[in-house]
């Protein structure tokens, strides 16, 4: 089973919620225990911040993925 937490931070446009469950469920389809994925759609000025936070990089990026805790 996927549990799958889609936060939508920004109004700009996306993919609806059932196309990243499809997603999730196929990067996914080979695991066998149960899986948890969050997922944030954030706004530029967000994905800059986040990006100068973890990164040190001053700039907007498109992807940043962190470790879950186990």
């Amino acid at each position: 089973m996927l549990e799958l937490d889609l936060q939508r931070a920004t109004d700009a446009a996306a993919p609806d919620d059932a196309a990243f469950r499809r997603w999730c469920e196929l990067a996914l389809r080979q695991r066998s225990a149960d899986s948890e994925m969050t997922i944030r759609l954030v706004d530029e000025a967000e994905g800059r911040e986040l990006n100068r936070t973890y990164r040190h990089k001053d700039y907007a990026t498109n992807v940043l993925s962190f470790p879950a805790d186990v």
